[in-house]
């Protein structure tokens, strides 16, 4: 990535598909997903069931929400509070909602 000038953390990809995901962001959350295929090479049953999920909008389903918040979980970057600054308000509003879902899966 780096040799073709890019400088976005590839380890980010499927913590942005999932804030994406979450917001309801379908666009974006489909570009995330076929990169995070493509260049860290999710296995294809993992990215096939993610697929679904925003191709047939299932973001709104309780347990597909749980299932998307432990996954930003897992892949949250440790520098999470930064990085969202650097990117923007967009980032920061996704993360707000990820927040969210963290607070509603611990009631």
């Amino acid at each position: 990535m780096l040799d073709i000038g890019c400088s976005y953390p590839v380890e980010y990809l499927l913590f942005d598909f999932c804030l994406a995901a979450l917001e309801g962001d379908y666009l974006d959350a489909k570009l995330y997903l076929s990169h995070s295929f493509h260049i860290l090479g999710l296995h294809r049953s993992f990215n096939l069931m993610l697929s679904v999920i925003i191709n047939e909008p299932l973001t709104y389903d309780k347990d597909v929400r749980e299932l998307l918040t432990l996954l930003v979980r897992a892949t949250e970057p440790r520098n999470a509070k930064t990085y969202l600054k650097v990117y923007g308000n967009q980032y920061e509003r996704r993360y707000q909602i990820y927040q969210h879902e963290v607070e509603k899966m611990r009631n």
